[in-house]
């Protein structure tokens, strides 16, 4: 996240992105301050789980890039 938030830093989705970042300090910092009464990991990874969610399907660094489609050129066949 900080490094994506960091490069995109002027555009709305990477100050979004550079948001997540003290979130997801603050949630493993709780986590290992004893504040979290659960012994396991699977809870303080679960809001690390969805920041990733909606980095990689809103955020992410896609839209920047342009098109998901193969390069020019290239049919996006797999012959041999």
């Amino acid at each position: 996240f900080a490094v994506d938030g960091l490069a995109r830093r002027g555009t709305v989705t990477g100050r979004l992105t550079l948001a997540f970042v003290p979130v997801h300090v603050a949630v493993w910092a709780t986590f290992v301050a004893g504040w979290w009464p659960v012994s396991g990991l699977a809870l303080p990874e679960l809001p690390g789980a969805f920041m990733l969610a909606a980095w990689v399907w809103v955020l992410g660094p896609l839209p920047v890039l342009g098109s998901a489609g193969p390069p020019s050129g290239d049919a996006g066949t797999d012959e041999h």
